[in-house]
């Protein structure tokens, strides 16, 4: 089973004790507190090669479902309800230990696993699982971060715009109205 924090924190400082705390606290996150990754990424902060084949190899295990509720997953970086995921895919991913239900869905069980999944995606796949995510999200700031990255800009500045309409918090509306500037075109881009 995977470590507590404490336990994993322990652990890093045994391994290297001189590791900075916010170091330890971004292990711990990526790890999960799996004591093989902990071991892994003390070191350089990045998985071995060897590390990496062996996650990939996990993932091409799963069939259609599984790999594209994994990436879904990968993408949306949060947990997601099974409906949005598949039953078949969240089935797959299940038996094979890479994620966890929890009382908000479907998450990755590590997140150096969806690191490891987006690595591997072809450049169209992603947009593909992008564009999906923002389609199916009720929050318009998270649906333009995915149509984005989905590379539908008229998509993602409509979304933008909608997000800063509705919220009141200045960082968050800035942060949308960023997103809505990046994603004009035409005349009037510059308005």
């Amino acid at each position: 089973p995977p470590f507590t924090p404490d336990e994993s924190a322990e652990l890093l400082r045994t391994l290297h004790p001189d590791l900075p705390e916010a170091a330890v606290s971004t292990l711990i996150e990526r790890t999960g507190g799996n004591p093989l990754l902990l071991q892994e990424l003390a070191s350089s902060g990045e998985p071995s090669e060897s590390l990496r084949l062996a996650m990939a190899a996990r993932l091409r295990h799963l069939d259609d479902a599984g790999r594209d509720a994994f990436g879904l997953l990968a993408l949306a970086g949060r947990p997601v309800p099974v409906e949005d995921l598949g039953a078949d895919g969240v089935q797959g991913l299940l038996a094979a230990g890479l994620a966890v239900a929890d009382r908000d869905g479907i998450e990755i069980r590590h997140a150096l696993l969806g690191e490891v999944a987006v690595d591997q995606m072809a450049a169209d796949e992603r947009r593909a699982l992008h564009a999906r995510i923002a389609r199916g999200v009720r929050d318009p700031g998270e649906a333009a971060r995915h149509f984005l990255h989905a590379d539908d800009r008229p998509a993602a500045h409509t979304a933008a715009l909608r997000a800063a309409e509705q919220t009141s918090n200045p960082g968050e509306r800035a942060a949308h109205l960023a997103i809505a500037a990046t994603c004009a075109q035409g005349p009037e881009a510059d308005e």
